[in-house]
């Protein structure tokens, strides 16, 4: 770091016990930082999506001081938010000197502005303008159509607020396009713990395959995430009908599609070769017993998952962007081809060919590309070039 930070505040909609790649970047960029002797705080919404509960107004989790204001309900739950946010960030703004504002959800930047803070880095973890565009063969209700054309605008003063930044290429043309050419954010690569995301032996891979209660003698294809709509996990588990019974399905994660998948995964020929498992605070488990990572979202900025996965040793699987979905997939492994392998065919169908035909002797250039890829990928040095960035 080329400058003396020794206060932080992270600002967020969520945090843990929710799991996704907005908690996993705070999670790690925090643990750099605290490492490093940094004070580290976070404000972030009191909401449980996992079971509804609602969570502690103050905890502190692995060094990081957690500070929770009331999430809201109901029709005026986003002004709710926006306001209690605002008040509790305007109180730590009066008591504290923090160096570096790290801001992952666009709410919270309106908030964290109106309270007096003026240098905001807003790290952008999607852009609602293609998310919605990508979501709009489906049907939504008026409130909820509302909402989202409400969201485009908060997040365009998002942008004009902040330092912006991104993970990829192809988002940051999607927020150069949704702040009309105003905004040209800088480029930063996210990291991955190489300690937790590692290829295990033989061994030890096995061992996790008993104690999570999977076979032995399958290739393990897993699918990993938020149960939502945009990540189509229900395409892979209707694919299993049909993919060779070498292969067992692993899904995990929660979310509104998980009634849905297990019922398409109870009424399956392939039940028998089919897991689903709760969300986990151990994500690297499921990953070294993997061989196949499926990527089948239609949106998707980046996926945390595809550098955990690739570290892990697995093979990624994922439509290409002539299917029509809006990824970042092919800029991620651009130079190498030998981690990812393209289903040009965004269904059921395409999937079932994808996994059937594909010639399962990865070679000394699939581990050896594995090295080169996440060298490029560091959580110290993202926290560098955060720091050192104007």
């Amino acid at each position: 770091m080329t400058k003396k930070i020794d206060k932080v505040l992270f600002v967020s909609t969520l945090y843990y016990p929710n799991k996704g790649g907005i908690e996993n970047s705070i999670k790690e960029i925090s643990k750099v930082l605290i490492d490093k002797g940094v004070e580290c705080h976070l404000v972030c919404s009191d909401r449980n999506n996992l079971d509804g509960q609602v969570l502690d107004k103050n905890e502190t989790i692995d060094g990081l001081i957690i500070h929770r204001y009331a999430y809201g309900s109901g029709f005026l739950s986003l002004f709710i938010q926006f306001f209690n946010a605002f008040v509790l960030l305007y109180k730590l703004n009066r008591n504290n000197y923090f160096k570096l504002v790290v801001v992952r959800s666009f709410l919270p930047v309106l908030s964290a502005r109106l309270a007096g803070f003026s240098d905001i880095k807003y790290l952008v973890p999607s852009v609602v303008y293609f998310q919605n565009k990508a979501s709009s063969s489906l049907k939504f209700s008026f409130l909820v159509k509302i909402k989202n054309k409400v969201d485009i605008f908060l997040q365009f003063f998002a942008y004009l607020f902040s330092d912006v930044y991104v993970f990829a290429k192809p988002v940051q043309e999607q927020v150069r396009i949704s702040s009309l050419g105003i905004v040209k954010p800088k480029i930063l690569n996210p990291g991955v713990n190489s300690k937790r995301f590692k290829i295990a032996s033989s061994f030890d891979r096995n061992k996790i395959k008993i104690e999570l209660g999977l076979p032995i003698d399958k290739k393990i294809i897993l699918c990993l995430g938020r149960f939502a709509e945009l990540k189509q996990f229900d395409l892979v588990i209707k694919a299993m009908e049909d993919i060779s019974e070498e292969y067992y399905l692993v899904v995990v994660g929660e979310g509104p599609e998980k009634e849905k998948y297990i019922e398409i995964a109870n009424s399956s020929r392939a039940v028998n070769r089919i897991k689903i498992f709760p969300a986990t605070d151990k994500p690297e488990s499921f990953f070294k017993v993997s061989n196949i990572f499926m990527m089948t979202s239609y949106y998707e900025t980046f996926g945390q998952v595809l550098l955990e996965a690739t570290a892990s040793g697995a093979k990624v699987f994922a439509f290409s962007r002539k299917t029509g979905v809006d990824t970042a997939v092919e800029d991620i492994y651009s130079g190498f081809d030998n981690l990812v392998k393209y289903v040009d065919d965004q269904s059921v169908q395409g999937l079932v060919e994808a996994v059937n035909d594909f010639e399962f002797d990865l070679g000394d250039d699939f581990y050896s590309e594995i090295d080169m890829f996440i060298h490029n990928y560091s959580w110290g040095k993202l926290v560098s070039d955060l720091v050192s960035s104007k």
